[in-house]
């Protein structure tokens, strides 16, 4: 069986960075359907293809496609087509909205009600293998390609170690820190003002349940755990934490600095201090302290707080 991506057939569209297959459609001119989902923008379309193409585009990516089967005999195409959704949709979490057959592209099928082909599950396992390949292949120019940063490993077949984008890493950094899918879309992709929240909240969430993306998510919260690093929000409860100690202890001062510290911490104080630099010109100035570390150095100092508010406790 060719797998050129020619002529009619059941093609897969591909996740060019995890190598995972994400569409199964069917085509009369396979390499023409390619084309268009790559040139199509439809902004207002809230399918889960059509926004998976558009979060690809605001990455300044382009799907993958690879050949399933070529079909000479255009009456099967919506069986083929049922068959293979069918056979991939147990391995990746696919985009299609129907089962395939009459859920088709108008004008790509018979549109008819139709019987499940079945490939074979040495086919399918070799499509998988072409698919992870399709992604790991080396571009003709090595200049142009991306410098490997991060990688994860995906369990599908014939996978081994596939790569993270920049933004989908800052995606990873910023679900860690918010919890919030959305908020952390915004913040890792250039997302216009105009975008429609549902919008947002479907590429977030299909993004944050992407199987490498998922795990990244999962390795940098064990990270975190290991290191004793806190979020906002933990540093906010830890903070409510030692006040509501210090009010059962009657330690007023301990309150307020508590209080202060959580109004800091949230940007609601800001202390001004006039300073020159050298022969009264400004002072040059030169951020040393990343969030991490300052995470980490306000949770010891927290922690060092309620020790000593526990201490005194039992010393009165």
């Amino acid at each position: 069986m060719s797998k050129a991506l020619k002529g009619t057939g059941i093609y897969a569209l591909i996740c060019p960075t995890t190598g995972a297959i994400k569409y199964v459609g069917q085509s009369r001119n396979m390499r023409r359907r390619y084309q268009q989902h790559c040139t199509a923008s439809d902004a207002s379309s809230s399918r889960p293809l059509a926004l998976w193409l558009a979060e690809l585009r605001l990455d300044k990516k382009k799907p993958k496609a690879i050949a399933l089967e070529q079909i000479t005999d255009t009456s099967i195409l919506d069986s083929a087509e049922k068959g293979w959704i069918n056979a991939l949709s147990q391995r990746f979490e696919l985009l299609n909205m129907t089962a395939g057959g009459a859920g088709a592209v108008k004008g790509e099928g018979t549109g008819q009600s139709a019987p499940v082909r079945m490939p074979d599950d040495s086919d399918v396992e070799d499509a998988i293998k072409r698919a992870v390949h399709k992604v790991k292949s080396k571009p003709k120019n090595p200049v142009l390609q991306r410098p490997k940063s991060s990688k994860r490993t995906a369990p599908t077949s014939g996978a081994t170690e596939l790569q993270l984008t920049a933004k989908q890493e800052a995606f990873a950094f910023a679900y860690v820190e918010t919890g919030n899918a959305s908020e952390a879309y915004r913040r890792a992709y250039d997302v216009s003002p105009d975008t429609k929240p549902e919008s947002i909240w479907s590429l977030a969430s299909r993004l944050r349940t992407d199987i490498v993306v998922a795990s990244r998510i999962k390795e940098i919260q064990d990270e975190m755990s290991e290191m004793g690093m806190i979020t906002l929000n933990s540093i906010t409860n830890d903070l409510k934490h030692a006040r509501n100690l210090a009010e059962e202890l009657e330690k007023p001062e301990t309150m307020v600095k508590a209080t202060t510290e959580i109004a800091k911490l949230h940007g609601l104080t800001a202390e001004r201090v006039e300073i020159t630099g050298r022969n009264g010109g400004p002072v040059e100035t030169k951020q040393t302290t990343d969030e991490k570390d300052l995470a980490r150095k306000l949770a010891f100092l927290l922690r060092q707080g309620v020790n000593a508010i526990e201490k005194g406790d039992g010393e009165e």
